[in-house]
């Protein structure tokens, strides 16, 4: 029979045992073809009201001396098809996720509904409003896709960012808009709402670039590309 052992912080459970340690490592080479979980954090607050932040897993990782070539990460996901990203032997695998979050929303059938205030499936905060600090690059959201070797891997379709809403049961109500903006506070305004000046898009009917495409009220999807030539956008319902 395997064997397990629980970490606790002293005092949070009598039946499990305190560890203070500076580094630990689970390793688990063979797991169970439906899966298994390596490291679970549990936490639940079942008696008195919450009023502070319940963390199932917090990563903590603060550099306390100078370090020019030095990177601090809270928290660290890998997922891969293969011992390293250099390896060769690479085997089938359905999907890779580096990091997967979920927000459950449950219902009050007996006297609901239930509220949730607000549900924020991921949540990052960059705060850089200190004194005396200088950030030479601030990004609230940095996605990194790296590919290459064009001529000897397939890639069917990647999308920078994929945004989806779905409808699990019945029809699924209205929301608000794709993507929100908004600004807060006294701040001083941005340069511009976005820029794509370093990113291409492919050429079509000469001198046109795509720009965005969406669907018309009759359902036919539009096109929207800048014409160089005639300096101005030009909407077509033909796939560019």
């Amino acid at each position: 029979m395997a064997q397990s052992t629980y970490i606790a912080r002293k005092g949070d459970d009598a039946d499990f045992a305190a560890v203070t340690c500076n580094s630990l490592t689970v390793n688990r080479a063979t797991a169970a073809a439906a899966g298994a979980t390596t490291i679970y954090g549990l936490a639940t607050q079942s008696t008195t009201a919450l009023t502070g932040t319940l963390r199932g897993v917090r990563g903590n990782a603060i550099a306390l001396v100078a370090s020019a070539d030095g990177t601090a990460e809270g928290v660290t996901g890998r997922a891969a098809n293969a011992a390293s990203a250099t390896a060769v032997t690479g085997c089938n695998l359905d999907t890779a996720r580096g990091g997967s979050f979920l927000v459950v929303g449950a219902g009050l059938s007996s006297s609901g509904p239930a509220v949730l205030e607000k549900a924020q499936a991921i949540y990052g905060q960059l705060d850089i409003d200190a004194a005396n600090l200088t950030v030479s690059d601030a990004r609230g959201l940095y996605i990194n896709v790296q590919s290459g070797n064009a001529d000897s891997n397939t890639l069917t379709a990647c999308n920078l960012a994929y945004l989806e809403y779905e409808s699990v049961v019945g029809t699924a109500p209205a929301i608000n808009s794709a993507i929100k903006i908004a600004g807060v506070g006294g701040y001083t305004a941005a340069t511009s709402l976005i820029d794509a000046s370093t990113f291409k898009t492919a050429v079509h009917d000469t001198d046109q670039v795509t720009l965005f495409k969406f669907t018309n009220d009759q359902g036919t999807v539009v096109t929207c590309s800048y014409d160089r030539g005639e300096g101005a956008f030009a909407f077509a319902t033909a796939p560019a």
